[in-house]
């Protein structure tokens, strides 16, 4: 394991005096853009023979007993980005009353989030992060919460690339030249495919046309919008874009206080200081790229508790795109659970459109596992 290991990190830093290839000029893109939905619906359904389950009133005359619910549900998104903020609100409310009980419900999908990079850390780049998430029963018959906000500061700035590099690949299959200027009007249309998408229409066919013009136009072949539609339908397409997914550029680290507030029967406190950093990058002129993450955290519940862990990917990325090949470096540890380490390794190859495969083994602190699997169209 410790070879394995080894090996692994070997690979990674050996990269550290090549420089990449392509339109990495790109990878620092971000979109300004700022939208918002409001909707509303009913929130019951349990009567009736439809599956939309968004009844408002149920009245229910059977067994000799007369019942009834009423109740809604509103649901808001807004998200605002520019070059250096990122904010973003993700609100749903159920309001009901039954012949038992009444009140206002708050889900645990309720969250705020908010990034800002302008602090100046002593000359460094930093970041300011805050938001949270909960939930909230105020109901008749008891109040129920639990809050979780967090709050942190940073530095370092790491961008997410898949989708530059999912632009990338689209061209290639479409047999156009990737350059950086198409790569670049390509992607800041998919960035923005959410705001097009959650426009406000009598026909949301509209949006998607919107969308796909706009993005076939990006790329330089206006008269070729149907190719661009179903390029996703292309299982060799499918297949190299898999290979990106999770793709960042960048390095941050960041030191963030966590608390959690919740009241049931009684009202209880916890939390933890977190410590985190992650890195991304290609190396070897593209072929190799390397992840790295780290996390400690210290926090009070009932006790002292402490937690460490980091992971160290490798994906190695040869040009023919019919094959490809990653390892993960896993530790942890905590005051819950024993030390663990695991090395696992895999490798994927396309031997046509309607046969992949793949095989792998991992080791560690519970022992050896070897897989091998894949998928076969035979007719």
């Amino acid at each position: 394991m410790k070879r394995a290991a080894a090996l692994l990190v070997i690979l990674c830093l050996a990269g550290f005096a090549a420089s990449g290839i392509g339109t990495e000029s790109v990878y620092d893109l971000v979109v300004p853009q700022s939208y918002s939905t409001l909707s509303v619906s009913g929130a019951l359904g349990s009567l009736g023979n439809s599956s939309l389950g968004n009844n408002v009133l149920e009245i229910d005359l059977s067994g000799g007993t007369t019942s009834f619910s009423i109740g809604g549900t509103g649901m808001y998104y807004y998200m605002h980005q520019d070059e250096d903020t990122f904010f973003e609100v993700d609100a749903e409310a159920t309001v009901f009353a039954n012949t038992t009980s009444a009140g206002i419900d708050l889900p645990i999908n309720n969250l705020v989030r908010f990034k800002s990079y302008t602090l100046d850390l002593e000359g460094y780049p930093g970041f300011i992060a805050a938001g949270g998430d909960g939930t909230l029963n105020l109901r008749t018959t008891g109040i129920t919460t639990e809050i979780r906000p967090y709050i942190g500061v940073g530095v370092g700035r790491e961008y997410s690339i898949d989708t530059i590099l999912t632009a990338e690949v689209m061209m290639k299959h479409l047999g156009v030249e990737p350059t950086e200027e198409r790569v670049r009007a390509a992607a800041e249309v998919m960035y923005t495919s959410a705001k097009i998408f959650s426009q406000y229409t009598d026909d949301r066919r509209e949006n998607a046309i919107e969308y796909y013009t706009q993005l076939a136009a990006a790329m330089g072949i206006p008269d070729r919008v149907l190719d661009v539609i179903f390029i996703t339908s292309s299982q060799i397409y499918d297949y190299e874009v898999a290979r990106y997914t999770g793709f960042t550029k960048g390095w941050e680290a960041m030191v963030s206080l966590n608390p959690t507030f919740s009241y049931f029967t009684t009202a209880s406190f916890s939390g933890t200081i977190d410590i985190g950093a992650s890195y991304g990058d290609f190396f070897l002129d593209q072929m190799l790229y390397a992840k790295a993450w780290a996390t400690g955290s210290v926090g009070f519940n009932s006790g002292l508790t402490y937690g460490l862990s980091a992971d160290l990917q490798a994906v190695y990325l040869p040009e023919d795109y019919r094959w490809w090949a990653e390892g993960h470096l896993e530790l942890g540890v905590s005051n819950s659970s024993s030390f663990s380490a695991d090395v696992l390794g895999e490798g994927h190859y396309l031997l046509n459109p309607n046969f992949d495969i793949h095989a792998g083994a991992q080791i560690g602190t519970s022992g050896l596992k070897i897989f091998a699997g894949g998928f076969y169209r035979i007719w």
